[in-house]
């Protein structure tokens, strides 16, 4: 069944009575709510394309007794948030694509997900899905799933931060054995502490940044929206 470029807004009233339907593409039309047990009456469906609409909701129960499905395309919407709960029922699963939302929250449970394949342009999608599932994401060479960057980078920042904490400890210990020797002026006395003081300060930060990257492991890609 094919309905495309139309003004259809709600799909599941259409479907109420259509029971032997294999594929349906309803792309291209006004469609904003999956509706509860919306595809129910249809439960033989194997293909599903709903891309190029405007959904914003889906129920948790919308894609219920789909025991068949094998292709769900749900690309170019406004979806915000999306759980794999909702498709509990269709183990067998093959693409989902969700590419060109607004997807800020993926959520699944262990024993969720049995899709072979994510297509979408989101990297971060990929920084949680399991190995099993191929994920069709560009990534950039900065692009990294974690809060700090990986490899050879983030040894760097762990040897700097080192440095820096000894350097100041070293500059502390000579200055006030200095004073003992001879009396600098006050000014001079507040640059070396405000300047100590700073470096201390940074490195705070970049302790809670370290503690948080081991925390949060590559969970921070979809956390991210919270930091910004």
């Amino acid at each position: 069944m094919t309905v495309t470029h139309a003004i259809l807004k709600d799909i599941c009233t259409v479907l109420s009575n259509k029971e032997d339907l294999n594929t349906i593409d309803f792309s291209f039309n006004l469609i904003s709510v999956l509706k509860e047990k919306c595809f129910l009456a249809s439960h033989l469906l194997v293909i599903i394309k709903l891309n190029n609409n405007n959904i914003k909701e889906i129920d948790r129960t919308a894609f219920s007794g789909l025991t068949s499905l094998k292709y769900l395309n749900l690309s170019h919407n406004f979806l915000s948030q999306f759980s794999f709960s909702y498709l509990l029922d269709s183990k067998i699963l093959h693409y989902l694509s969700v590419k060109y939302n607004t997807l800020h929250d993926m959520r699944f449970q262990d024993g969720e997900i049995f899709i072979k394949i994510l297509d979408t342009n989101d990297y971060r999608h990929s920084c949680i899905m399991p190995s099993s599932v191929k994920c069709n994401s560009p990534r950039l060479w900065y692009n990294t799933c974690n809060l700090l960057p990986i490899g050879n980078l983030k040894f760097m920042l762990y040897c700097v931060s080192v440095f820096i904490f000894f350097f100041n400890i070293l500059t502390s210990i000579l200055h006030l054995k200095g004073k003992q020797k001879k009396a600098p002026g006050y000014a001079y006395n507040m640059i070396i502490l405000s300047i100590n003081m700073a470096d201390f300060i940074e490195l705070m930060y970049l302790l809670i940044l370290f503690i948080l990257d081991i925390i949060m492991g590559d969970k921070f890609a979809m956390n991210e929206m919270q930091w910004t």
